[in-house]
């Protein structure tokens, strides 16, 4: 190896995301897995294992994580779209820091969305593979093309050489729009029909030629419109000059009963096609046809809802069954798991606080259980008793806010998944409204913008999104505020079970001073800030909205080396928890290590490099 060796993060160790993990590992790289935690279990076990003409038949140890914990030089996404959303959790920009993320996605839309989660300047590398490369099991990567070819624009020089010296082909296109478009024009005449006739390119050509010429044809020119020099007989004989047997791995999914790309792939055409005025007639019969397909799991719920007057009730945008149905859709392009598809297309089934027709009783929710699952019919329930006038001003600002039963008055407290499933299904309903009736809109547009700006914590990365653009017009004006900034962290509060014992505690471990202030008030002074401390149960107002012992999780900067911390705390009787172990903090990369004080609080110092 002659470039340093580099921490590479897979964000997806499928068939592509892993033959890019284990190549680069062999090579010397360091390579961290993100995947779930089945998957990273077997891959921190068992390593990467590849069987490949290419590249050899090889096995290397690799780091496995649920998600990145420290700075990459670079992240490989490599997860399908309909599954991007949550997966992008796992990369916290914050961690990250300014490594650069490269998207190995199909289709064109998904750059918009990485560079506004991830928005350092050209930290987002558009780029697409040409490979054939299957998982097999969790972490066996089976590759079957002779080539294993990268095109990426701008990439950083010490990545680009890391994957040259690995064995890969790589080409660097200064055109982004062009490289992206050249790989989505062969694509989507090849995804999309040989998964809506279920057949080989090769009996595409044969049986549906015309179709073939005419989905080609106009794929080309909405990328021409879109700025990419797309020819059409380029890519007919791209198409032409591919294996007869060859299938898309869309028809592959489609035929394992799994999410498709259809939003990326046929979605992107037709949206692109419409903003530039583009006809496109032939591959909006066949997305349409794609999509009825794709709706077929979901028909004997439909069937119920309709048995229950559904397609007879208006609604905006025609009737509720129709608003239902898109609402599940766009659920599904957000990357919903089944659960909260299925809730979001039964959200209106015992009525809600702003449509009060019922379509079921209450009586009858086993009946809504039994069809589309205890889990789903919980997220129904919730979603039709929430009294919104009391839980959409807690929304975002309270972690685990009361949610009050318009039918029965109680309050309760959902957990984590059902709040999230909550605000993904509120948000696709009311942008779904916003879209379809313009009073509406106009009405309740300000209240909507203010109420997923508090609760986007809560929402997937393509849900926030969406808010954000469909409500940008009903944002305040940005001139309306004079805008406001701060400049450091003056004090913050502990709320603490002995006042005396956390005082000792922090003088002796921490090096603080204890100081009295105003009418008695307690606190520790340190550099240039301070923690003012609360005895429990006698907090002062205003205070958090639950004050408790042990709820807090600290980060302390010290001079010193972490050996000296070490001794230190042994010293003093205090059994560190973790470390040293290395992390990232607000100025970049330090060394950490971890204990606890008396009243169970996680308290990390951190020491930064020499000269940092």
């Amino acid at each position: 190896m002659t470039t340093t060796p580099l921490t590479v993060a897979i964000l997806g160790p499928g068939g592509v995301g892993g033959l890019i993990g284990a190549v680069l590992a062999r090579a010397g790289h360091r390579v961290i897995c993100l995947a779930g935690d089945e998957t990273a279990g077997v891959l921190r076990r068992d390593g990467l294992h590849v069987e490949s003409g290419r590249f050899g038949d090889f096995t290397v140890p690799v780091e496995a994580d649920t998600e990145l914990r420290e700075h990459a030089d670079a992240v490989f996404v490599t997860v399908k779209e309909t599954s991007l959303s949550a997966a992008l959790d796992r990369v916290p920009p914050q961690v990250l820091g300014g490594g650069a993320v490269v998207p190995l996605l199909n289709g064109v839309q998904h750059m918009e969305l990485l560079r506004r989660r991830y928005p350092a300047g050209g930290q987002v590398v558009a780029g697409t593979i040409k490979v054939e490369a299957t998982r097999v099991a969790p972490g066996r990567i089976t590759h079957t093309s002779p080539f294993a070819a990268l095109e990426l624009a701008a990439p950083p020089q010490a990545l680009e050489t890391a994957l040259r010296e690995a064995g890969f082909g790589v080409a660097v296109r200064d055109d982004e729009t062009a490289m992206l478009w050249d790989k989505l024009s062969f694509l989507a005449p090849l995804a999309l029909l040989t998964t809506r006739h279920r057949a080989t390119i090769g009996d595409v050509r044969q049986k549906w030629g015309d179709e073939l010429h005419a989905v080609a044809g106009e794929v080309a020119a909405v990328a021409r419109a879109a700025g990419a020099p797309v020819g059409t007989e380029k890519v007919l004989a791209a198409l032409d000059a591919a294996p007869a047997g060859m299938r898309s791995s869309m028809q592959r999914d489609a035929e394992a009963g799994r999410p498709i790309e259809l939003d990326a792939i046929g979605g992107a055409v037709l949206r692109t096609a419409h903003a530039h005025g583009v006809d496109v007639p032939v591959t909006a019969r066949v997305v349409g046809e794609l999509t009825a397909a794709d709706d077929a799991p979901w028909a004997d719920v439909e069937a119920f809802l309709r048995d229950r007057g559904a397609d007879r009730l208006p609604h905006p945008g025609g009737t509720l069954l129709a608003h239902l149905v898109r609402v599940r859709r766009t659920l599904a392009a957000w990357g919903a798991d089944r659960d909260v598809q299925a809730a979001g297309l039964s959200h209106a089934a015992y009525g809600t606080d702003g449509f009060d027709q019922t379509l079921v009783g209450l009586d009858e929710r086993a009946a809504l259980a039994d069809l589309i699952g205890e889990r789903a019919e919980a997220y129904v329930h919730l979603y039709g008793s929430c009294d919104r006038s009391a839980v959409h001003p807690r929304l975002g600002l309270d972690p685990a806010p009361a949610f009050r039963d318009r039918f029965t008055g109680a309050e309760h407290t959902p957990d984590g998944a059902a709040l999230r499933a909550f605000a993904e299904i509120s948000a696709a309903n009311e942008l779904d409204l916003v879209e379809h009736n313009p009073d509406l809109a106009d009405r309740y547009g300000p209240a909507l913008a203010a109420l997923f700006t508090r609760a986007e914590g809560l929402l997937s990365a393509p849900a926030r999104d969406a808010c954000a653009r469909l409500l940008a017009p009903y944002r305040p004006a940005a001139d309306a505020s004079p805008g406001l900034r701060v400049g450091h962290l003056d004090h913050l509060v502990l709320t603490v079970a002995d006042l005396d014992r956390t005082i000792a505690f922090y003088e002796r471990v921490l090096g603080m001073e204890a100081v009295t202030f105003g009418e008695g008030r307690r606190a520790l002074a340190f550099g240039s800030s301070k923690i003012n401390l609360h005895q429990a149960g006698r907090e002062l107002l205003p205070h958090a909205a639950r004050p408790t012992p042990g709820s807090a999780d600290l980060c302390l900067v010290t001079p010193h080396s972490q050996d000296r911390v070490l001794s230190h705390l042994a010293a003093c009787g205090v059994a560190a928890e973790a470390g040293p172990v290395p992390r990232t903090g607000a100025l970049g990369p330090f060394t950490s290590t971890y204990f606890r004080d008396p009243d169970g609080n996680l308290i990390e110092v951190s020491t930064y490099p020499p000269g940092d």
